[in-house]
């Protein structure tokens, strides 16, 4: 598959069992199917779209579910794939961002090419990413990699190690236009999540 590629969904009704409550399954069964981290924005603007990663290709990639309609339509074809959690929507901009490898990407929602707005420094990993709510431009954290001893394949089990060797960090905030970033904090404490204000942009929480 490749990017505005449009795979037809039939979407299919149960009712649960143990509440009686009927749920609509938007996706179908090829591949996993997940939508972003969920502090993240994942409908569009004009709420009948919905920003998903898939791996059905064998790579994550993004796509976008158009809800009425049942379209499931590739935005990348990244060859070593995203990073399927730390994808959004970028508000009134008609576009998302996604991160592939050590790139921060703005990807247009009508197919166009996708543009690298941010490299990550080699030695660095980055985290989810959280826009403004006008999509102007996205907040993220990227982290030191570090070479753990205890992960066991179990989700969070290095995270005791992670914090005590207290990874060198910074949050940075990169405009979606490309017209520039700047570094908003930095320490020497494991930051992940970061979350930015709907109502005042210069308003910034985070995980450490």
């Amino acid at each position: 598959m490749a990017i505005g590629d449009v795979t037809r969904i039939e979407p299919t009704r149960v009712t649960d069992p143990d509440t009686g409550v009927e749920v609509t399954r938007l996706t179908d069964d090829q591949g996993d199917t997940i939508f972003p981290y969920f502090t993240q924005v994942i409908f569009g603007d004009d709420g009948d779209s919905l920003l998903l990663s898939s791996n059905r290709t064998g790579a994550w990639q993004a796509y976008l579910l158009e809800i009425g309609p049942s379209r499931l339509v590739q935005l990348t074809d990244e060859p070593g794939g995203i990073s399927c959690h730390a994808g959004t929507m970028l508000p009134t901009r008609a576009a998302c961002a996604a991160m592939a490898g050590q790139t921060v990407r703005r990807v247009p929602l009508d197919g166009a090419t996708a543009e690298t707005i941010y490299e990550i420094p080699d030695g660095f990993r980055g985290s989810i990413l959280a826009p403004t709510s006008d999509g102007s431009s996205v907040t993220f954290a990227y982290g030191e990699k570090l070479n753990l001893s205890i992960y066991s394949g179990v989700i969070y089990s290095d995270m005791l190690e992670h914090l005590y060797r207290r990874p060198a960090c910074v949050i940075m905030r990169v405009q979606t236009d490309g017209s520039g970033c700047a570094a908003l904090w930095g320490e020497r404490e494991w930051i992940s999540h970061v979350n930015v204000s709907p109502t005042d942009p210069d308003i910034v929480c985070f995980c450490d």
